[in-house]
């Protein structure tokens, strides 16, 4: 007779083996995702980085669309990963957040091109900014993806 112990512990071991979700320390697909997902953040912050930061309106206008499209390029490239059922919630956490961030973003460009926006504008924008990225860290670092945090 197979007790509720046993099936337990067997479904844990299937489990751990079949998709790397369980165990103490990390497993090989822990591993793998945790590599795979930093070299991905290391080559779109390097791409970034090469991208001269904005002073000026006309500036912003220019290096939005860049940094936007860097930024989507990154999230898809993370999303397509292979994830780990330990590491899954904190990569959604910070993606979801990135998305909002990219809704800022994209809105604050609209207004640059429309001439609409207003200094006071500026200033929450780079506040809102500063406080997801802070947040995106958080859980990037949670998910053991130290590559992917930036600097705020």
């Amino acid at each position: 007779m197979i007790t509720r112990g046993l099936l337990t512990a067997v479904l844990g071991l299937v489990c751990a083996v079949l998709a790397g979700c369980g165990g103490g320390g990390s497993s090989a697909q822990e591993k793998k995702f945790v590599a795979q997902a930093n070299a991905i953040c290391a080559q779109e912050l390097a791409v970034l980085s090469r991208t001269p930061e904005p002073t000026t309106p006309a500036q912003a206008i220019s290096y939005l669309p860049k940094a936007i499209a860097i930024i989507q390029r990154q999230s898809g490239r993370l999303e397509a990963l292979s994830v780990p059922a330990s590491k899954r919630r904190d990569l959604e956490a910070a993606l979801s957040t990135g998305r909002q961030l990219g809704v800022i973003l994209v809105r604050f460009l609209h207004q640059l091109r429309a001439g609409t926006y207003q200094l006071a504008t500026f200033s929450q924008v780079q506040s809102q900014s500063v406080t997801l990225r802070e947040q995106i860290n958080v859980h990037f670092r949670k998910a053991g993806l130290t590559r992917c945090v930036t600097s705020a």
